[in-house]
């Protein structure tokens, strides 16, 4: 005779295949990234978290970006909320960019963290350092060529982010700025 299916049984049964259901029609989805000139190359894909690694090292110019935490609306107090890296337009070109996929974007910006002496080296000394820190922008910028290694790509607050290990960086001393000022980097 075969075995009577309790109603408690068929509602565990019910639920595990809607679970599975709705896992699966929502899973991980993976990305395609742009082709680019350059000897990163991937090195770890977590599809089901978004993290892609690659490894390499990459050199760029750009602007360094230091946003700030502001003591008053006319004051910086000194501390740094997010560091980043803006690759010129055409350097951009050595990176690889998600180009299709959830949240296709350009590595517009690029996390960085500078050390202490990178800081004071980038800016000409620790007191021009402080000066800049404690002053009236929220947003400090240097001209600055780098060279990167460890490219992440992942998503942070529902948005595409890109991010690097800081091999080393030096300021260039130019006049000119960066063509790619007129963007909102923004931070989470």
């Amino acid at each position: 005779m075969p075995k009577m299916i309790s109603k408690t049984n068929k509602l565990r049964a019910t639920l595990l295949c809607a679970t599975l259901f709705a896992s699966a029609s929502h899973a991980a989805e993976d990305v395609a990234f742009s082709d680019y000139d350059s000897p990163l190359s991937l090195q770890q894909k977590d599809v089901a978290n978004d993290h892609y690694h690659f490894s390499g090292i990459v050199s760029l110019t750009g602007e360094l970006h230091i946003t700030l935490d502001m003591a008053t609306p006319t004051q910086a107090n000194g501390d740094i909320i997010a560091m980043q890296f803006i690759p010129d337009s055409d350097q951009r070109q050595k990176l690889p960019e998600v180009v299709k996929g959830p949240y296709s974007a350009p590595a517009k910006a690029i996390a960085i963290q500078l050390t202490d002496k990178q800081l004071y080296d980038v800016f000409g000394s620790e007191r021009q350092w402080q000066q800049l820190s404690h002053g009236r922008d929220n947003v400090v910028r240097q001209r600055v060529s780098v060279m990167l290694q460890d490219f992440d790509v992942s998503v942070e607050c529902d948005s595409r982010s890109y991010a690097a290990t800081l091999e080393s960086i030096s300021t260039i001393y130019d006049k000119g700025l960066a063509d790619n000022r007129d963007f909102d980097i923004g931070t989470c």
